[in-house]
Formats: structure tokens, C-alpha cells, sequence
């Protein structure tokens, strides 16, 4: 398993292994039958990052033995602990979540590249998934320079940041204005200290 900068790993087992450059292992002793599915859980704390591909996770079989002796050679793929040489992998698209794919053929020959969409070469003893976050922030800042008199129109900056790795859109914005403070002009009052541009 590939674990991107934006995550910690959580260990659950005493076969999980950190290797504390990126990659958490998982060695099953298990006997597999043909068709059988085994599931493997692990536990990832997103945390953030400016970081392309922050929130990307891959996980690929590095190894796997046969109990024939015969059959030594996977069909259609090769396992190895390299996380961009295999074929196909691209998030979202047709090549994800793949278990049909003849990524290497009977030569050994990759045929596709490294996040390639085409579901029918992707290599797949290799898959990603992506962690969603939303995560919307803000900052406001006073923009017009002082010294400050009453009645003066104020201009403020506020900047919103994306933080997260989904785009968004139809962001709305509340400013919270503080009470009408009247300022008057001799007997009369004239005008209010309530305006805010963006």
C-alpha cells in the first residue's frame, strides 16, 4: 500500500507493517481459492496538504507465491513494489476498480501507460481510490489604510480558499455586519457606518 504524505496509517494488525517511507505492507499467510476474495482493512487519518495527488492512495500485490509450483507466473500482470510502472490505475475513469484488465501480455510487455483510462489494459494487481475532502476556508482583511474617521467607507478583503482537492462552486457567503451605529451630522443623523465591499 502506497500512503500519500496527506495521510497517517493507523495499524490494526500485528501484520501490518509501516516501512516509514510511504508504503505499509500486509502479508497474508492465508490460504486463497480460486474467485475467493480477501479484504484487507486500513485505517489512513487524512491530514492536510498542498501536495498534487495528496489524498491518492494506491495499493498493488508486490508478491504472491502459488501453491502449484508450476505456476509461477502471473498472466496478466507483475507484481512488484514500484507504484507508478503499472498499467491503467487512473483514478475515476474505466481502468478503476479493474479485475478483468490484461495489463502485461504473455511477453511480459506492458501494454499501457501508468494512468492510462482503458479498462482492458489495466494491470490489475494495481488500483487507487481517492480520499474526498472538502474543506472551504476563509480570511478577511481590512484593505483601506488608517488613520479611520466616522463616516469613512471601509473596504475589506475576503479571499476563500479551496483547500481540498474537490472543486467547488456555488459558494455562498455570509458577512456578519456589526449593529447600525449612527453617525450624525449636527441635530440630524445622516448616515450609518454599515457598509462593506468586497
Amino acid at each position: 500500500m502506497y500512503v500519500p504524505a496527506a495521510t497517517h496509517s493507523v495499524l490494526q494488525t500485528i501484520q501490518d507493517v509501516n516501512n516509514g517511507n510511504g508504503t505499509v505492507t500486509y502479508v497474508s499467510t492465508a490460504l486463497i481459492q480460486p474467485w475467493q476474495t480477501l479484504q484487507y482493512t486500513l485505517n489512513l487519518t487524512a491530514v492536510p496538504t498542498k501536495a498534487e495527488d495528496g489524498w491518492l492512495v494506491y495499493a498493488e500485490i508486490s508478491d504472491d507465491n502459488s501453491t502449484d509450483p508450476l505456476a509461477t507466473v502471473d498472466i496478466d500482470s507483475r507484481p512488484d513494489a514500484i507504484r507508478n510502472n503499472d498499467a491503467g490505475g487512473a483514478v475515476n475513469t474505466a481502468s478503476d476498480n479493474v479485475v478483468t484488465g490484461v495489463g502485461v501480455d504473455k511477453l511480459g510487455v506492458v501494454r499501457a501507460a501508468f494512468k492510462s483510462n482503458v479498462a482492458a489494459t489495466d494491470e490489475d494487481d494495481h488500483d487507487p481510490t481517492v480520499i474526498r475532502v472538502f474543506d472551504m476556508a476563509l480570511y478577511k482583511k481590512l484593505k483601506t489604510a488608517g488613520p479611520y474617521r466616522y463616516g469613512q467607507v471601509l473596504d475589506f478583503d475576503v479571499c476563500v480558499v479551496n483547500q481540498g482537492n474537490q472543486v467547488m462552486t456555488d459558494v455562498r457567503l455570509i458577512d456578519y455586519l456589526p449593529g447600525r451605529i449612527p453617525i450624525c451630522c449636527s441635530k440630524q443623523c445622516c448616515r450609518s457606518m454599515d457598509r462593506i465591499r468586497y
